[in-house]
């Protein structure tokens, strides 16, 4: 991944990210998500939560705050150019642990600013920001950083930070596919990585989870041959994770297969056998 470890490319001046937008754009611009036109204006953000208290500017659409550009080491740059690596020589491809200053800046673009600016829709569920020592993985798709999760391992203190609130299953907690590359594989390449992580231990969902994750899950469990016991290892699960929080993903698929069948038969009409007419024909 890119060799940069430090924070000194990124603009913390709201003014001079005002001036940079002012010389490089017109006064209004099409916006290329609500595809209205709006005034492009400058904002900072706050990257991290702990250590680094760092803004980082970008420019938004004022009609509806959706981020078009950010300003990346030295210049404004779209978002996705952001998330693309050049410094490989070859194709990132699949599912990389997060372990470099400018992986974590990539976790952040995709879920405060791609997710929480630009893709997520009212009806869903808000991403915090995330701490610098959050544990999770990129989603590669050829060299551009385009998904995410995150996860707790067993033992992390949560809540108040006592003894008694901590984390009693590896627990995978959010997870994110930017929507030009849904619908092929992604969900399920990352939800592999995180079993394999543990390598035989149990391994959680964290409650509630969308209709799409429960059926990423499903088809996992019914289709992977490269885990052993994959039946046995995944779960859902409420917070702290205790053994009686735990819902086999396996056992509840097929539990609620059979339940529908029972109310599809509950509730098809039922039909009266007659026994067939046998008409005999006197031989003339």
């Amino acid at each position: 991944m890119d060799n940069i470890d430090n924070w000194s490319y990124l603009s913390n001046d709201e003014c001079t990210a005002k001036s940079r937008i002012t010389d490089n754009c017109d006064d209004t611009n099409l916006c290329e998500y609500c595809h209205e036109s709006s005034k492009i204006i400058a904002k900072n953000v706050q990257i991290f939560q702990q250590n680094h208290l760092v803004n980082i500017s970008i420019a938004i659409c004022e009609n509806r705050g959706h981020c078009l550009e950010v300003y990346w080491f030295g210049q404004w740059k779209a978002l996705f150019d952001c998330l693309f690596d050049q410094s490989q020589s070859r194709n990132i491809e699949g599912v990389y642990e997060v372990d470099s200053f400018i992986d974590r800046l990539r976790l952040f673009l995709l879920a405060n600013v791609l997710y929480m600016m630009n893709e997520r829709a009212s009806d869903e569920p808000e991403f915090t920001n995330f701490p610098e020592t959050q544990n999770a993985a990129l989603l590669w798709r050829e060299n551009t950083a385009v998904g995410f999760y995150t996860y707790h391992t067993k033992g992390t203190i949560f809540g108040a930070k006592t003894v008694h609130e901590q984390w009693h299953v590896n627990n995978l907690d959010t997870i994110f596919v930017a929507k030009q590359y849904r619908q092929k594989g992604g969900a399920m390449d990352m939800l592999r990585h995180f079993i394999k992580t543990f390598n035989g231990e149990r391994v959680a969902i964290s409650l509630p989870a969308t209709t799409a994750m429960i059926k990423v899950c499903e088809t996992l469990v019914e289709s992977c041959k490269d885990i052993v016991n994959i039946k046995s290892l995944l779960f859902y699960c409420q917070a702290p994770g205790f053994d009686d929080q735990l819902i086999n993903v396996y056992l509840n698929m097929k539990l609620n297969r059979k339940r529908k069948h029972i109310e599809q038969e509950e509730t098809e009409p039922k039909t009266i056998y007659k026994k067939p007419y046998i008409i005999m024909l006197k031989s003339m």
